[in-house]
C-alpha cells in the first residue's frame, strides 16, 4: 500500500510539472503568433490603441468584439 501510494504521488507531480510546462508553452505560442500579426486594439476597447503582444492584451481586443 505504501509503494502505490509512493507511485501516486510521484505520477501526480509528474503531471503537475506537465500541465505547468504546458501553460507556459500556450502563453509564449499565444505571444509570438498575435505578435506577428500586429494587432492594434480599437479605439473603444478597454486597452486602446496598443499593439496586442499577449494574452491580457488579446483579452481586451477580444471584448470588444462581443
Amino acid at each position: 500500500m505504501k509503494k502505490m501510494l509512493s507511485v501516486s504521488s510521484f505520477l501526480a507531480i509528474i503531471g503537475g510539472f506537465v500541465l505547468a510546462g504546458s501553460g507556459v508553452w500556450g502563453i509564449a505560442f499565444t505571444y509570438t503568433n498575435v505578435a506577428r500579426e500586429n494587432i492594434t486594439t480599437p479605439d473603444d476597447a478597454s486597452i486602446p490603441d496598443v499593439p496586442v503582444r499577449g494574452p491580457m492584451r488579446n483579452s481586451a481586443n477580444s471584448i470588444y468584439d462581443r
